[in-house]
């Protein structure tokens, strides 16, 4: 090989090592921009549960506070079971504040232990919110078609 053909291949050489380090950059910078869209995803998504969270615990006190007056008002009649319910409208009471103080993570932690602990009360759980959320999704879709009639 002569010295002009020794050239062209170290050239090529190093134009192959930079064209590799450059497509390594590219695939580091993809890989990043990836991560970051990921992240911002996840970031979305716990705020919008923050939110549902915060709106949830609010839908508990203000079920607590009725339950509480219900108590109040049947309590002349029937004190024994006006405690009862009392004693209910403050478990609500707790739930809302555990709820509130408590962020998304710790609370999906929670469900994922008493799901491994309790597989059968939470296979009954998810049956009972399935039922739940279809006859909420059911309600919204008659009530938006009585609208448009």
């Amino acid at each position: 090989m002569d010295k002009r053909e020794g050239a062209l291949v170290d050239d090529s050489m190093n134009r192959g090592t930079r064209g590799l380090s450059g497509a390594a950059k590219m695939g580091r910078g993809a890989a990043s921009s990836e991560t970051k869209v990921l992240d911002d995803a996840k970031q979305a998504i716990l705020n919008t549960a923050e939110m549902q969270k915060a709106g949830g615990a609010d839908r508990l006190a203000g079920l607590s506070k009725t339950v509480h007056e219900a108590a109040d008002d049947l309590g002349d009649e029937m004190p024994k079971a006006a405690s009862y319910i009392h004693a209910v409208a403050d478990k609500l009471d707790d739930a809302s504040s555990s709820l509130r103080n408590r962020n998304i993570e710790e609370i999906f932690e929670s469900v994922n232990d008493f799901a491994r602990k309790q597989p059968a009360a939470s296979f009954v759980g998810a049956l009972v919110a399935g039922f739940a959320l279809s006859r909420v999704l059911k309600s919204t879709g008659e009530s938006e078609m009585a609208k448009s009639d």
